[in-house]
């Protein structure tokens, strides 16, 4: 009932390399895929699995984005549900800070661990240095003091995500192809 289609008819183009920093970050979460297939032990059953865990998120992420656009328009913030303390005052601020602390915090520990499993199979590193590779860039990005949401998922995407796309995939070739030779 507080919704109006025409506050969410705005462009913001100064967002755009946020967004495609944001979106290549949601992409890299691919690197959990071996740890759903090992879990699973059935092609088939994690071709679904992944499948729904990428439409059911893009679903209601959309769903999401559409209704609080919106409602606030141009006024939402970049974490977006901290604008239902407006509408719901301390309760909403409790909602409204719950919901990205456990999407967050849960996302974070799925790739990090899968990160860290990645690490010592393919490359065979030892435990500790692929705990170091996992867990110290995200430490630096946030000890440089890159503190709001958006732009840190930019940097991660946009730097993290192109590592392990690009350079990640060329150190395996070489050291396979390496040790082949």
């Amino acid at each position: 009932p507080k919704g109006d289609v025409h506050r969410a008819m705005y462009f913001n183009r100064e967002g755009l390399w946020k967004i495609i920093g944001v979106s290549i970050f949601a992409l890299g979460c691919h690197s959990i895929i071996p740890d759903v297939y090992k879990s699973l032990g059935n092609y088939k059953e994690m071709k679904r699995v992944v499948l729904l865990a990428f439409l059911i998120p893009t679903a209601v992420y959309a769903l999401f984005m559409v209704s609080f656009l919106i409602v606030f328009g141009r006024e939402t913030p970049q974490i977006a549900t901290q604008a239902l303390a407006s509408l719901y005052g301390s309760f909403g601020n409790i909602i409204g800070n719950l919901i990205p602390f456990f999407a967050i915090t849960t996302s974070y520990i799925g790739i990090a661990l899968a990160q860290l499993s990645n690490l010592q199979e393919f490359l065979k590193l030892p435990r500790n240095v692929a705990f170091v590779l996992t867990v110290v860039p995200p430490l630096i990005v946030y000890l440089l003091g890159i503190g709001d949401f958006v732009s840190v998922l930019g940097v991660a995407g946009d730097t993290g995500d192109l590592m392990a796309f690009i350079v990640l995939p060329i150190v395996i070739y070489i050291t396979t192809k390496g040790g082949r030779s």
